[in-house]
């Protein structure tokens, strides 16, 4: 537009866009200097403009602080753990909380926790570790069973977390009830709950699987289980229900149990189907299965 502009005040004299001189009467263009510097001062702002477009564009689309999508939003005054603030400790007051699928934390100060040896991963405060054994009774039915539940004593006035082997953690509360629980399933549970291993019974099919025990919760407080993946909770009341052994974690006080076998003499030469011994439940109630037979990890 400057070029046909200046052409054309040349040829008819006259100021086409203020390009031959200021205007007469005061304005902005005073303040820019003489001829020609008032031109380039009033194009200037023109030009930043136009080169200021595709920034324009971009900061429409991306507000300001983030960036495109799949990039972590950035600010300089921002912290460096800012990026893990999701995984921030979560507070509830409560004894036990669930920190994220796979951990828990214990609030020390609402209560004390038998907890799986080895499963403390991390802890805040004044805090106490102990075996605990269980007395004579209980070393004796463990010897005698091979119940692999091993626990330890955990008390203070800090914060326990708890995982093992990154397996789910499920949080229950008793109130008053029982609980029965596959040993290896048990994470943590507090203090006041009475416990015992006990024994199914299965007539024949019991002595053929050399026992299965399991450990027996009962009265008041909360319990933490783990599970190798996300478990299905069934109702035994509306249908004869069976499972693996080592895939049901536990069931409610009114589930009664038994031992199924499918012994063949195929099974006895090593030809079976590996499903010769199956859990029965019964009565009324819940009993909840883990889409595995368990892992086997050694335990501290």
């Amino acid at each position: 537009m400057g070029g046909p502009g200046g052409s054309g005040n040349a040829l008819s004299g006259g100021n086409y866009m203020l390009l031959a001189e200021r205007p007469e009467t005061a304005s902005l263009l005073d303040y820019m200097g003489a001829w020609p510097w008032y031109i380039l001062g009033a194009a200037l702002p023109a030009l930043f403009a136009l080169f200021d477009i595709p920034f324009r564009r971009r900061r429409a689309v991306w507000p300001s602080g983030t960036g495109p999508p799949g990039r972590v939003p950035f600010s300089p005054m921002a912290e460096m753990g800012a990026p893990l603030d999701r995984f921030a400790e979560v507070e509830t007051g409560e004894a036990f909380t669930v920190q994220n699928p796979r951990l828990l934390k214990v609030e020390l100060s609402e209560t004390g926790v038998l907890a799986k040896n080895g499963s403390m991963v991390a802890y805040q405060g004044d805090v106490h570790f102990e075996h605990r054994g269980g007395g004579v009774s209980r070393f004796l039915k463990k010897a005698a069973t091979g119940e692999s539940l091993r626990l330890m004593q955990a008390s203070g006035s800090g914060e326990l977390f708890l995982a093992y082997q990154a397996m789910l953690v499920h949080v229950l509360r008793l109130n008053n009830e029982s609980l029965t629980v596959n040993g290896f399933n048990i994470l943590a549970f507090e203090d006041g709950i009475d416990w015992d291993i006990t024994r199914i019974k299965g007539g024949a099919a019991g002595v053929l699987a050399g026992g299965l025990f399991n450990v027996h919760l009962n009265g008041t407080g909360y319990v933490a289980l783990l599970s190798d993946g996300e478990p299905v909770r069934l109702n035994v009341s509306e249908a004869p229900t069976f499972a693996d052994p080592q895939a049901a974690i536990a069931w409610s006080g009114g589930v009664s149990t038994s031992l199924k076998a499918d012994v063949q003499a195929k099974t006895l030469v090593g030809l079976g189907s590996g499903e010769s011994f199956q859990l029965g439940f019964a009565g009324s109630g819940w009993v909840l299965v883990q889409p595995s037979e368990g892992r086997r990890g050694v335990q501290a």
